[in-house]
């Protein structure tokens, strides 16, 4: 995805240190490496969004309001705020999985055909990260703090495929919300290594923390 992670990727080059993740935790305030209104293909992702939230909120609203491709979004988020937080996490992690096959940029980290909003998502479809933005818009719209959600790239080292999922902090860990519907906490977490994750505030590198020297290769 972009010339900004390119540059990003030759700074972390710089040195690693020797442990490897296993289980992706929100407390890492040493991983933070930049504002997120830095990372180009974000700013054009939030202001998409914003372009969307009228036409969002007025759906969520009044279901008359909302045009097709929309409609799930006002049952699961009307129906779903009195729900556990697990189970809110379950419904959207379904909902948002059933709706358009996936495109795989398993060649890329980054990929380079940009980052679509949830409501562009639901009309058209989209790649893995374009799968974890839009549970990280619905949860949002559900009512959870962006604090407590990031979109994480990682590479996936039993599949030798770079992949994007959504990790939602909960207690008494962070569990990732998978393309399988399953919601993946601990050790069930050995075969990935975490490259980096961004949120509405800031991006966070996992590459040097984790010993990681250089993205990996097919």
């Amino acid at each position: 995805m972009h010339r900004f992670l390119c540059l990003l990727v030759s700074v972390l080059l710089a040195g690693a240190a020797s442990a490897d993740f296993r289980r992706y935790s929100f407390d890492t305030d040493d991983h933070y490496l930049v504002d997120a209104s830095r990372h180009g293909p974000w700013s054009a992702l939030m202001e998409q969004h914003a372009q969307d939230q009228q036409v969002l909120d007025a759906c969520i609203a009044d279901k008359k309001q909302c045009p097709g491709y929309l409609r799930g979004v006002h049952r699961i988020v009307r129906g779903g705020r009195d729900l556990s937080e697990r189970q809110q996490l379950s419904l959207v992690n379904q909902f948002i999985n059933r709706r358009h096959a996936i495109r795989q940029n398993e060649r890329r980290p980054w990929g380079d055909d940009g980052w679509k909003s949830m409501t562009t998502f639901l009309k058209e479809g989209g790649d893995c990260e374009d799968f974890a933005i839009a549970k990280y818009f619905l949860l949002r719209a559900l009512g959870f703090e962006s604090d407590d959600l990031r979109v994480v790239v990682l590479w996936d080292r039993k599949a030798r495929a770079y992949h994007a999922v959504l990790a939602v902090n909960t207690e008494p860990r962070a569990v990732l919300l998978e393309l399988d519907n399953s919601m993946r906490t601990g050790v069930a977490q050995r075969d990935y290594r975490f490259l980096y994750s961004i949120n509405e505030h800031g991006v966070w590198d996992h590459m040097l923390h984790a010993g990681l020297e250089r993205l990996p290769r097919r």
